[in-house]
């Protein structure tokens, strides 16, 4: 049954922008009748393949259609090098050898007999093997192009700059010259040095390009980051070249193109190298300065505790905020050690695994991407997944599972299983007299999503000042890793005075499936659940209105289908079950504009605010 699904769901084709892009470079590189038209091809097909199996079919496909246009010879050379090539390919992966580390030889090998049919026995022969060693080479120097993205490294975006200069020498015979200057500055502007050389020889030697042609591309190329040394050799160049016209409107454009960064190219995708950073030796250090910091508060609250418990406890609350994210911080150099741990258990399991990385991305999700050579599929689900509970102690779901491009095994991705899935919108209707006095705010952090609701008391601008004080700090101190009723104590010690507002929290943990409710003289929030509606309610008092204050708190295990409405005191009774009625429970976005549109209905006397949060299962 299960192999039966499968082959359906890979019979389904569907045409991606990778796919397009692709087929387009492989239609100009398959139109073009020069001898050097055989090393672009096998070293663009070379690329395709390393990405996946599909656009190296793209390839083959779309260059032998072109090559019919040319002649049955041209198309029987070409179907035989792709043959050479897929069968070295599979006997090396037969042999279990690592095929990225032979590609570049493999082409090189498959280009001699081309080199030596097109040149004869001459000087010459040696070049085009020689050019695509180097090209291969520099293709090979890392792989992170081979993603989901189409991403063309600089030679391969060359290149291909290359090939469209000897088609257009094809096709316009007349502006060659014309089109060559300016290709070759783009080549230029897009390339590293040792590309450009590589490209330098074989234009020149071979095809009898002007020197020149080349020269003020490799300038620009070598000098990307000394702009004046650049214009400065190239006015100097232009004095011994400029002619007419348009020899120099081209030094004026080569001298526009230094203006350009490579990173504004976007329209190539071209692959940029990333910095290496030291991450491990920065975590260390905002570890101890927060400590640091922590340490500082925590003898100001020691000191203050005799004058003056209010800021004494205030101080403590900031200090263990920091320790909390020191200690997030040093999670993140214990995964290290965890990967040890993980990576031992499983080779005394007998697996033999490559590559294994875990990590954990901001939203809190646990990741884990590993290579394993001696695994069968049916094993990864069976076995493999199990033992990686046990050893986390986590429930995990599985991501990708992929064939390895080079070696047997597969590649395996996992995270962590997170049971609901959670979405909530908000709106909020002012009273017809004077500003909105409530504030609201919907926010994610790490596996929680928080709602909260807050009714500055009165109404006005200074209600509003009230409440979205009291928000924004909130805000802050749950993302600083304070607790919700620690947080809400906080903030009523900052803001005791005369300004006081309502304060209404509810916190879901995806990874557990629990929602905390905290209310402080709030309204009441509603819970859907089976047809069933549930009150939940508590007797707090605002914030800001005592030194000290105890909010009331709720944890409410989370079922599939609950919906909760949170709700300020502008809104009636009456108009919630009036909702009630009306709603059509299609999406969200439907039952947020229908309640809005009750609410509308009549004047505002005073502000009214709601949010709904549904929650489905994962």
């Amino acid at each position: 049954m299960e192999k039966a699904v499968l082959g359906k769901e890979k019979s389904r084709y569907q045409i991606h922008a990778q796919d397009i892009c692709c087929a387009i470079i492989s239609i100009l590189l398959g139109s073009i009748g020069s001898p050097f038209a055989y090393m672009l091809v096998f070293i663009y097909c070379a690329m395709s393949y390393m990405r996946n199996t599909r656009e190296s079919t793209i390839v083959v496909f779309f260059v032998l259609l072109m090559s019919l246009t040319r002649g049955v010879f041209d198309t029987y050379l070409y179907a035989l090098g792709f043959t050479c090539f897929f069968i070295i390919v599979h006997m090396i992966r037969l042999l279990e050898r690592n095929l990225y580390e032979a590609i570049a030889l493999i082409v090189t090998a498959i280009i001699i007999p081309y080199s030596i049919q097109q040149f004869g026995f001459v000087k010459e022969v040696v070049i085009m093997p020689l050019c695509t060693y180097v090209f291969m080479k520099q293709l090979c120097k890392e792989y992170s192009w081979i993603q989901n993205r189409y991403v063309l490294p600089e030679c391969i975006a060359a290149l291909i700059l290359f090939g469209t200069y000897l088609l257009c020498t094809q096709l316009l015979q007349s502006y060659c010259a014309i089109v060559g200057w300016v290709i070759f500055t783009l080549i230029g502007v897009v390339a590293q040095p040792l590309t450009l050389l590589t490209l330098f020889i074989l234009a020149y030697l071979c095809i009898g390009v002007p020197w020149v042609m080349m020269v003020i591309p490799l300038l620009i190329s070598v000098f990307q980051k000394d702009k004046k040394s650049a214009v400065v050799l190239i006015l100097a160049l232009g004095i011994y070249t400029v002619k007419d016209i348009a020899s120099t409107s081209y030094f004026l454009f080569c001298l526009a193109l230094l203006a350009i960064k490579k990173e504004k190219l976007k329209g190539l995708c071209l692959q940029e190298e990333t910095p290496v950073i030291n991450r491990f030796q920065d975590q260390g250090l905002l570890k101890r300065q927060m400590l640091n910091y922590a340490s500082i508060f925590q003898s100001l609250a020691s000191y203050y505790a005799k004058m003056s418990s209010e800021e004494s406890e205030l101080l403590k609350t900031m200090a263990e905020a920091l320790r909390y994210n020191a200690d997030v911080i040093s999670k993140a150099d214990s995964h290290y050690k965890d990967q040890q741990r993980i990576v031992t258990a499983l080779e005394g399991y007998q697996y033999i695994v490559d590559d294994f990385l875990m990590e954990e991305p901001k939203a809190g999700y646990l990741r884990i991407v590993m290579d394993i050579s001696n695994i069968k599929r049916g094993e990864i689900k069976t076995t493999l997944k199990p033992l990686m509970e046990a050893l986390l102690h986590r429930n995990l779901e599985m991501d990708e599972i992929h064939n390895r491009r080079f070696l047997n095994g597969f590649h395996i991705c996992m995270s962590d299983a997170i049971p609901f899935h959670i979405d909530a919108l908000a709106d909020s209707v002012k009273n017809a007299f004077t500003g909105n006095g409530d504030s609201f705010s919907v926010f994610r952090f790490r596996q929680s999503m928080v709602c909260m609701i807050s009714d500055g008391m009165g109404n006005g601008e200074r209600a509003a000042q009230s409440s979205q004080l009291i928000t924004s700090i909130f805000q802050r101190m749950m993302i600083s890793g304070i607790t919700q009723d620690a947080a809400i104590k906080c903030i009523n010690k900052l803001i005791q005075s005369d300004t006081f507002a309502t304060l209404d929290v509810l916190c879901f943990n995806y990874a557990l499936g629990v929602a905390y409710i905290s209310k402080s003289a709030a309204c009441p929030t509603y819970l859907l659940r089976n047809h069933k509606i549930y009150e939940i309610n508590g007797n707090a008092l605002p914030v800001g209105i005592v030194s000290i204050m105890q909010p009331d708190c709720f944890s409410i295990e989370l079922e599939d289908g609950d919906e909760f409405i949170m709700m300020s005191d502008g809104i009636e009774t009456h108009e919630f079950y009036e909702w009630m009625r009306e709603r059509k429970a299609d999406t969200l976005r439907d039952d947020v504009e229908i309640f809005s549109d009750i609410l509308k209905k009549s004047q505002r006397k005073d502000d009214s605010t709601f949010i709904i949060a549904n929650i489905t299962k994962s």
